[in-house]
């Protein structure tokens, strides 16, 4: 990804650098050779006489002219727009697509016009050239066309998934148009406490106690507090009653089975 990254500002920053240079020579040729100047000529029939001649470059080299000064502001344009829309934070899928979208047709756009450039060139002077200063012209805009295929062809690559990059309108659109996962937290559950009231163990006293023996204390319990559930059981023998009081239990053996 990183490498991807540096690929793309050393390709832009190397376009612009030629686009600079193609510009000025271009301009040099047209202010050079667009002019107008007097000439006295001589004939035997008039003798002297003087006009103006006027010379004019062929409008490839205006055209080569637009092309470059378009050159440069669309590399400025891919190299600060993706940046700035990056340090802002993670672009959204339309602003993705836009861009992406925008800088493919830039370069295909930027793509043709250097290739027309060099190509009407070759066709009027030949690959030779009439002058050094055309040759250089043809040199540098067959230099930017292959620059731009290459740009053209990557960006083709990021957005369609092939080639991975984090800057806006290179982003892969098939990822841009997913909706982002809900991010899941592994979080404990915060339980409600359960408390468990204390059972308190009452020691029962086994030793046989007749009827008569009760307390008064325990007659007056029996008779103003209701429990909430007895059981009777008989398990052995014995036949030991078993009655709750309250989560109280008293055991009481029968009088008639006490021999």
């Amino acid at each position: 990804m990183l490498a991807f990254h540096l690929v793309l500002v050393a390709l832009l920053g190397f376009s612009l650098a030629l686009a600079i240079a193609q510009l000025g020579l271009t301009a040099y040729v047209v202010s050079s050779r667009d002019n107008s100047h007097r000439e006295i000529t001589y004939s035997f029939a008039q003798g002297y006489s003087d006009h103006t001649v006027r010379a004019s470059t062929p409008g490839i080299y205006s055209f080569l002219v637009f092309a470059a000064c378009w050159t440069i502001l669309i590399t400025l344009a891919a190299l600060v727009l993706p940046c700035l829309c990056t340090r802002k934070g993670r672009p959204a899928g339309r602003l993705n697509a836009f861009l992406g979208i925008g800088l493919t047709v830039v370069y295909l756009a930027t793509m043709v016009f250097w290739l027309a450039g060099f190509a009407d060139l070759v066709a009027k002077f030949g690959v030779d050239g009439s002058d050094d200063y055309t040759n250089a012209i043809v040199a540098l805009a067959i230099v930017l066309w292959v620059l731009f295929l290459v740009l053209f062809i990557l960006v083709i690559l990021a957005i369609c998934g092939v080639l991975e990059a984090e800057w806006s309108g290179y982003r892969s659109m098939r990822k841009s148009q997913e909706p982002p996962a809900t991010p899941t937290t592994n979080a404990p559950v915060a339980k409600a406490p359960i408390s468990v009231a204390p059972v308190h163990d009452v020691p029962i006293d086994t030793t046989p106690v007749a009827p008569s023996e009760l307390s008064t204390h325990d007659t007056e319990a029996l008779r103003h507090h209701q429990p909430h559930s007895q059981s009777q059981s008989t398990s052995s023998p014995s036949a030991v009653a078993s009655v709750e009081l309250s989560g109280d239990s008293i055991y009481r053996e029968h009088p008639a089975l006490r021999s």
